[in-house]
């Protein structure tokens, strides 16, 4: 996501950035002061794909209706490792989908 993030950032502006969190007061930005204004980076909010460490992922709808079976069914697994096992198998994608 951070590579995502700086190929939208021209290389004129690629200089480090730091950003802390004090403990009372407000984020504090550090970096070199540019005329421009700030302008956030593809912020859109929405959840459309899940990866673990291993970058193994599963689109948002498979989890959701992960979360709907194990209701229905009282199952154990987690949403996201059923909804792993089904990105990667299309029986148990349709099954699942079908909740």
């Amino acid at each position: 996501m951070a590579d995502r993030i700086l190929e939208q950032i021209p290389p004129a502006q690629r200089e480090p950035l730091v950003i802390r969190e004090p403990g009372d007061g407000p984020a504090a930005i550090r970096g070199p002061r540019h005329d421009a204004g700030f302008v956030p980076l593809a912020s859109t909010g929405e959840l459309t794909m899940i990866t673990d460490t291993n970058g193994w992922s599963a689109p948002a709808e498979l989890v959701q209706a992960a979360k709907r079976y194990i209701k229905e069914s009282g199952s154990t697994i987690p949403p996201f490792e059923l909804a792993l096992a089904a990105a990667h198998d299309e029986h148990l994608r349709r099954k699942l989908l079908a909740y």
